[in-house]
């Protein structure tokens, strides 16, 4: 089994997304981060991270 951190998991969202999408829409890519967030939060987040999520929870745009 592979053990990664939160670095990681973004950059395996990041990876997606631009496999996904031929342009990058900020809030498109935060709604892929916070997916990735939610799926695996024991990854090691960072409390910025952890604030940020919480705050577009409720509302604030990822842009």
């Amino acid at each position: 089994m592979f053990i990664y951190t939160d670095d990681i998991a973004m950059a395996i969202a990041l990876a997606e997304y631009l496999l996904e999408n031929e342009d990058i829409n900020p809030e498109d890519l935060g709604k892929k981060f916070l997916l990735a967030y939610q799926n695996e939060p024991w990854r090691g987040y960072g409390s910025g991270s952890v604030r940020i999520f919480s705050l577009t929870k409720r509302g604030l745009s990822f842009k």
